[in-house]
């Protein structure tokens, strides 16, 4: 019985972990070019007042599965968006998820979501923004470059991309909730692009498969339960 118990733990506490540690995860990508908006003024939300940009924005996420702990199997990200505002070089570089909020305001599904209601009414970002459900979402920390020179790093970054309405195409926030970087006017980046070049979405294939791997755990785990019981049964 001894046997049996140790097998019963080592499958329900190290078999789960295995099973997320090597998945492949559920990947897609965005991009889009040409011209967008960005938004200006002290309200980072106010698409009445805007001005026209021009710029790409390139998106590259994996979504690594269901875990305990912000720091086990962290989503992994890599976006790229460059644009001229007046004469203005930017570039903002991010390949580093944010498993979770800086304040715990509210969860950023260790880095990556997909299909997730977001803002409006949900405590999820802002409520400044009508309720939306991203094809991709991400939360990541971004690296700030302007004109050939860094001016900021480790900046808190969220990017959107909808194929539907009322915001269908890409979103780029930077700083927008603390408005704290200092080095640009208004001390954040707000930038969308209404349309959308080119999206890989992710795959229900891979989602399958780790929701068949969770249910073969536990009922492989019942079944050693179980025999554990008879076990003790036989012996009594």
């Amino acid at each position: 019985m001894h046997r049996l118990l140790v097998m019963f733990f080592v499958l329900v506490f190290s078999l789960p972990e295995f099973v997320l540690a090597n998945t492949d995860g559920i990947s897609a990508t965005a991009s889009t070019r040409g011209k967008g908006t960005m938004v200006v003024g002290s309200n980072p939300y106010n698409f009445h007042s805007t001005r026209l940009i021009e710029g790409t924005i390139n998106i590259s996420v994996q979504e690594m599965g269901d875990r305990w702990s912000h720091l086990q199997n962290i989503d992994k990200i890599n976006v790229t968006s460059e644009f001229i505002s007046g004469n203005t070089h930017y570039k903002i570089i991010m390949n580093k998820a944010m498993a979770r909020h800086p304040y715990e305001k509210y969860p950023t599904f260790f880095g990556v979501a997909y299909n997730e209601e977001m803002n409006g009414d949900t405590f999820i970002g802002t409520s400044q923004l009508p309720k939306l459900t991203p094809d991709v979402a991400l939360w990541g920390w971004a690296k700030v470059v302007r004109d050939n020179k860094v001016i900021a790093t480790m900046v808190p970054a969220h990017v959107k991309v909808m194929t539907s309405s009322p915001l269908k195409g890409i979103m780029l926030e930077i700083d927008t909730e603390n408005q704290f970087l200092h080095e640009v006017e208004y001390g954040y980046f707000n930038i969308y692009w209404n349309h959308i070049d080119s999206l890989t979405p992710p795959t229900n294939h891979e989602k399958k498969r780790e929701r068949f791997a969770w249910m073969f755990l536990v009922v492989l785990d019942i079944g050693l339960f179980w025999l554990v019981l008879r076990e003790k049964q036989t012996n009594t």
